[in-house]
């Protein structure tokens, strides 16, 4: 079984904390990883992180994923 990365934890209690919900907007995404979240902060968030899916209003990604990613 392969084991989690360093720093995982943290980040994923980080991202949690934040966001509304297991899954996390890319507003949230941009204010959780960059601090603001205009447009050109969403612009690089969804093409810096890989897992977005098609929510009812925007675009949305699972908690763990992200968590994952920031690592």
């Amino acid at each position: 079984m392969a084991r989690e990365k360093e720093g995982y934890r943290d980040a994923l209690e980080r991202v949690r904390s934040q966001a509304a919900g297991e899954m996390v907007t890319v507003a949230e995404a941009a204010k959780i990883t960059l601090g603001a979240a205009d447009r050109k902060e969403k612009d690089w968030v969804l093409r810096k992180f890989t897992g977005w899916t098609q929510g009812s209003h925007d675009k949305k990604i699972p908690a763990t994923a992200l968590a994952r990613q920031l690592c």
